[in-house]
């Protein structure tokens, strides 16, 4: 599995996103990434490049996270075959506590 996940409370001039690559069963290989820009304010087209030797987070065309395969003998394998992935885009808002977030029956549940 392959993810971005782009969370409300990292957005502002600069936002951190996190990525991950998750093998077996719950092993994680997660980095937080900046980009310069407010992720909140526009569209932006996130992507993966997948080769037999590294996997690239890419964010509007530019790499800003890349990892060998090689560390890695399962998704060493699977890069292979780019379609063996199961890759994710979260957006997740800020939270629910945060002054105008969340749904207002649930804030003081």
């Amino acid at each position: 599995e392959l993810d971005f996940e782009i969370m409300g409370n990292q957005a502002g001039a600069t936002s951190k996103i996190w990525t991950n690559m998750l093998r077996g069963t719950c092993q994680e290989n997660w980095k937080w990434i900046t980009v310069p820009f407010d992720v909140s304010k526009d569209y932006h087209t996130y992507a993966f490049d997948i080769t037999a030797d590294s996997i690239s987070w890419l964010v509007d065309g530019v790499v800003y996270r890349s990892v060998s395969t090689k560390d890695f003998p399962v998704v060493h394998a699977a890069a292979k075959q780019a379609d063996s992935f199961r890759k994710y885009a979260s957006v997740w808002g800020k939270s629910s506590g945060d002054a105008g977030e969340g749904i207002p029956a649930f804030r003081n549940a």
